[in-house]
């Protein structure tokens, strides 16, 4: 028998066929999302933590080493720490969210082509 002689594979079998392909090859989102949530949460518990240990570290020094002003210098730099702290946390909330925001727009741009191809096939 060659090529010619087989009949092409109905719609359907093609159709089937591709969704298990697409299932096998896309990992399922719902189990990356735990661990990514909870990776984002200490990420900002460490950006937040940092700063603050920053700013504690500097202010301790200068209090002891340098100016001998205890605790002034201490106090200031762990609210200057806060400060950076805070900082640190919403600019990555803000790189976040526009990760977020760029995912979503592909996903709604995504069903809108399969959306279009259904209506034209």
């Amino acid at each position: 028998m060659t090529r010619e002689d087989k009949p092409p594979p109905s719609l359907e079998d093609i159709d089937s066929r591709l969704r298990r392909a697409r299932g096998k090859e896309q990992p399922s989102d719902g189990l990356k999302t735990p661990t990514s949530n909870l990776g984002r949460a200490f990420h900002l518990a460490i950006e937040m933590a940092a700063g603050l240990a920053v700013g504690g570290a500097i202010g301790w020094f200068l209090d002891n080493r340098v100016f001998d002003t205890k605790p002034w210098l201490l106090v200031v730099f762990l609210f200057l720490g806060l400060g950076a702290g805070v900082r640190n946390v919403m600019r990555t909330i803000g790189r976040f969210n526009a990760e977020l925001e760029h995912k979503e727009r592909e996903a709604k741009e995504q069903a809108r082509d399969e959306t279009t191809k259904d209506d034209r096939g």
